[in-house]
């Protein structure tokens, strides 16, 4: 059987790997200017 510790374990790393794919689709403000991000300089 699986010990609670080992589930403990697997759910953390699919809690970790969740959020690492989810913030792919957003741009790293620090990496990218205001006109890259469609942002209009004021």
């Amino acid at each position: 059987g699986i010990s609670p510790r080992n589930a403990q374990s697997v759910d953390s790393n699919c809690i970790k790997i969740e959020h690492i794919v989810g913030d792919f689709p957003y741009p790293d403000p620090s990496k990218w200017t205001n006109a890259e991000l469609g942002i209009p300089d004021k």
